[in-house]
């Protein structure tokens, strides 16, 4: 396949034809859609970042990303660049669901801080992981939310990216349509269900990237696999972590 050789141009031209407010406040979005002036793999010339610089610090706020362990999640460390409230669950929703994928950049960005959260609480960081979706799904969707997070982040933080080691074994119902009080159904859904590659060398140190962490149930059982197979699990980071009880 040829790769285009103008890829500036052709964001400058679509931006000139149809310039991109902010969905939040209006104002003009942000022009630079990709951080350190690379675009992330999986994103496109013309997918565009859609918030504005000013919306993405208000999302953030002052408040330190949190941070929290529980049993669902094996007990590893879950971090979420900011709380989830209900405009970043909207957020997720058009990124997830309808193609709105230039919302990586922004996103991966609020996601970076939960990176950030782990490392100060003591946790290694070597590998980035993405959590995946079943291949049913990916053909549905046209892409994995989680792996524009982790390639956005990974460009951000300089850890390489390997969306090879895991892979989802079940096409399991979708964890949002289970109610974020039952753990053990969210729990039963997705056990078992993922694959994980054994190292072929010396086993690095995974941090698994997710869009947003409710009940842990997913990045448990994907940290499971992942530990089954000979890898270290420290953390799992989203861009937004759920801090109820």
């Amino acid at each position: 396949m040829s790769r285009n050789p103008f890829p500036g141009a052709v964001s400058a031209l679509i931006e000139l034809l149809s310039p991109q407010r902010c969905p939040l406040c209006g104002r003009p979005s942000a022009s630079a859609g990709h951080p350190l002036g690379v675009r992330p793999p999986g994103l496109r010339p013309w997918d565009r970042p859609y918030l504005c610089d000013a919306c993405v610090a208000d999302l953030v706020g002052d408040a330190a990303p949190p941070h929290r362990r529980i049993p669902s999640s094996g007990g590893i460390l879950l971090a979420g660049g900011v709380v989830s409230h209900g405009t970043l669950v909207g957020l997720v929703g058009d990124f997830k669901y309808h193609g709105m994928r230039g919302l990586a950049a922004p996103l991966g960005r609020i996601t970076a801080r939960a990176l950030d959260a782990a490392r100060g609480e003591g946790c290694a960081v070597d590998l980035l992981v993405p959590v995946p979706l079943h291949t049913a799904r990916l053909r549905s969707r046209g892409f994995n939310q989680a792996r524009l997070l982790a390639e956005v982040v990974g460009l951000l933080a300089d850890v390489p990216v390997r969306p090879d080691l895991l892979r989802r074994t079940r096409n399991t119902p979708q964890q949002a349509r289970i109610s974020a009080s039952d753990d053990r159904e969210r729990a039963s859904n997705v056990a078992a269900s993922f694959a994980a590659e054994s190292p072929s060398g010396a086993a690095g140190t995974v941090a698994l990237v997710d869009d947003l962490i409710t009940t842990g149930a997913t990045t448990g059982a994907a940290a499971e696999a992942l530990a089954a197979a000979g890898w270290t699990v420290s953390c799992a980071l989203g861009i937004g972590l759920s801090c109820g009880d």
